[in-house]
């Protein structure tokens, strides 16, 4: 062969590979910037195009269809197994078959659930093999693009159904490194940091994402349609914008678990959903967001079930059934002809028995939304207890006292002292969650550890505003800045009021005189010590201090008040109650004392010269038997003809309850 032709041949052979590269299936780097757009990263395909011209886009476009695929063969084989229905049958399905076709009808389910336990197939380790196959794809077309938003984003995926949030979250960096304006990956960037319990990032993020959202992305993204409670569905989708934006706001604020903090930790556990849903659930050839999609629908309203099965019978292969299991209720969805759209239903898996289209209302009907609160720290309990008094210019001055378990606080860098820099916080609503009035205070709390390790110790505090009188929505909350660990508390609370010139009496303090309150301002009232007792737990053989205020007492003609105070002790035990004179000590006089069946009652009678009276009464406990009282006070204004009566419950015990404060 001579030289000339060996060139010849060369040559042909090197052009006919060429041509191959070029005409096969691998697409022109502008190819992949139409690719870019179709699955819609629009909004980075000039970007990418810009940074492409030194990348083999044709081998990244092969390696992110390689991993396309992979990744969908892994969501197909995850948490698939194949078997008989029974298997497959919890407590809450066999429910539902008895309310629609009577007792009788799961039996056969019942009979043959445990039979079939073995008689399935795990796809497992399909899905397994199928992952790892779609992050080497991936990775390798992230080696030759490094900003190929397709593949981090793809890998983020990945790494969040492998619960691996730390990768997640950087994939999301890296995409808005190179994109700082992609909503979406700042919308994910949030759901991670959310994932991670770190709710003030995730909160920034997901500020950023709706910043760059337009009006219609927006209003769907903070839609609570899916989690409106169902006894008011009608009446919101009735409300003119106004209403329904006024009724958001209300639902927002009553569903807030921890209002100290910047962000409503509830509205971001309701955009991770929405996040989520939009991530696993989009069904992008029909043109359905996650969002709109029934699993959509079910994961916003009642979040991740504990369990989800993927079914595919061993007779009928067209259909598979995704049945997710939470604790007190069930749903199931198919997916038709593995179109990738799954809905409400299980026909495929049990027949005609149920109808799941049905179940599901009749769950959104008597079970509202889900959703246990999600902290930077632990939450802890305390007890606690309000008393009214007159205020001033017709207000009504509220105080709180409160105690907080020792145990509950976590110890600093000093491993000898417990402590925390607490943040307090009183709000009050009115009946449709507007605020009213709220007071934030703080304390920092030290303890030595050298406390005795066998008592109880609890940390005192008392709090006070003056408020308008009223019925309220109380929210009582603490959270400390460095550990994060946090209490909340609500309740409704009717405040009375206590205007100028008609007879009343305060709220009763039930206080002990446990030490010295010492320059502590806070616990003296009208130049009294009143340490109060939370718990309302005293220590038999101890002292009970009560006091109370009386408030425009009438003013006889000879300038003097004259009112009768009378004390009633209950019990709903079976106990015989001691010599009633021992209970009571006062500067009052004793007026006469009876026992009726297992109450008990003094009465004492005073005179005075103002409208005010301060009652600080003694209680000796000593003889009084281990259990829960109810003491009732009446006040009797002698000159006007009129009473009125408080209650306050209390309980004797044996252990003292040591207060630091």
């Amino acid at each position: 062969m001579t030289e000339i032709l060996k060139k010849t041949i060369l040559v042909t052979v090197f052009s006919i590979i060429l041509i191959l590269n070029i005409s096969g299936m691998q697409p022109a780097p502008a190819d992949n910037e139409n690719l870019i757009q179709e699955r819609g990263f629009k909004n980075s395909a000039l970007r990418n195009s810009d940074n492409n011209k030194n990348i083999d886009s044709a081998k990244v476009e092969e390696y992110l269809k390689q991993g396309l695929k992979h990744k969908k063969e892994a969501e197909k084989y995850k948490n698939l197994v194949e078997g008989r229905a029974p298997t497959f049958v919890d407590e809450n399905i066999l429910e539902y078959i008895s309310i629609y076709y009577g007792p009788g009808a799961g039996l056969r389910f019942e009979y043959d659930r445990d039979e079939s336990l073995l008689r399935i197939i795990d796809f497992s380790k399909y899905a397994k093999e199928d992952y790892e196959k779609a992050v080497t794809a991936f990775s390798k077309a992230l080696e030759l693009d490094p900003i190929n938003k397709e593949a981090l984003h793809n890998l983020a995926i990945l790494s969040m159904d492998a619960n691996e949030y730390d990768k997640f979250l950087d994939y999301q960096k890296r995409i808005i490194e190179s994109y700082p304006d992609d909503k979406n990956a700042h919308l994910f960037l949030g759901y991670g940091y959310h994932k991670q319990n770190n709710n003030e990032k995730a909160f920034t993020e997901y500020e950023k994402a709706k910043f760059l959202m337009d009006p219609y992305e927006k209003a769907i993204f903070e839609s609570i349609e899916h989690i409106v409670p169902a006894d008011t569905v009608d009446e919101y989708e009735k409300m003119p914008p106004l209403g329904k934006s006024e009724f958001i706001e209300s639902f927002w604020k009553q569903k807030d678990p921890l209002l100290l903090s910047e962000y409503n930790e509830r509205k971001l556990e309701h955009y991770s959903r929405v996040a989520y849903a939009n991530l696993k659930f989009t069904a992008e050839d029909m043109e359905l967001s996650g969002w709109q999609t029934d699993r959509g629908m079910i994961y916003i309203r009642y979040g991740p079930p504990k369990k989800i099965i993927r079914v595919r019978s061993a007779d009928l292969k067209h259909d598979v059934t995704e049945i997710w299991y939470y604790d007190e209720f069930t749903f199931a969805f198919e997916d038709l002809y593995r179109s990738g759209k799954y809905t409400l239903g299980a026909r495929d898996l049990f027949g005609a028995l149920l109808h799941f289209p049905e179940i599901a209302k009749n769950i959104y009907k008597k079970t509202p939304e889900t959703y246990k609160p999600q902290s930077e720290g632990k939450k802890f309990d305390f007890d606690y207890y309000t008393a009214s008094f007159r205020g001033n210019n017709g207000r009504t001055l509220l105080e709180l006292y409160y105690a907080i378990p020792v145990n509950e606080l976590d110890p600093g860098k000093d491993k000898n002292l417990m402590g925390a820099s607490l943040k307090e916080g009183l709000f009050f609503f009115d009946d449709k969650w507007n605020e009213v009035d709220r007071k934030i205070s703080r304390e920092s709390i030290f303890i030595s550890q050298d406390i005795d390790p066998y008592e109880e110790y609890y940390i005192l505090g008392k709090n006070q505003l003056e408020i308008e009188p009223g019925e309220y929505n109380l929210a009582v909350e603490f959270q400390d800045d460095s550990s994060k660990i946090f209490a909340s508390n609500r309740d409704k609370i009717q405040i009375d009021s206590y205007p100028f010139g008609k007879f009343n009496i305060s709220d009763v303090i039930l206080y002990s005189d446990i030490s010295d309150a010492g320059e502590n301002l806070k616990y003296m009232k009208n130049e009294l010590k009143i340490v109060p007792n939370p718990l309302r737990l005293f220590q038999k053989d101890k002292f009970i201090q009560i006091y109370f205020e009386i408030y425009n007492l009438m003013i006889n003609p000879e300038q003097k008040t004259k009112f009768l105070v009378e004390y009633k002790i209950s019990t709903e035990s079976d106990y015989v109650f001691p010599d009633l004179k021992s209970f009571f000590s006062t500067k009052g006089r004793f007026l006469n004392e009876k026992k009726e069946e297992e109450d008990i009652t003094a009465s004492y009678e005073y005179e005075g010269t103002v409208p005010t009276e301060i009652i600080n009464l003694s209680l000796d406990m000593n003889p009084a038997y281990f259990g829960l009282y109810e003491l009732s006070i009446t006040v009797k204004d002698l000159n006007a003809q009129k009473e009125i009566t408080k209650t306050a419950k209390f309980g004797v015990q044996r252990n003292a309850i040591n207060y630091i404060f």
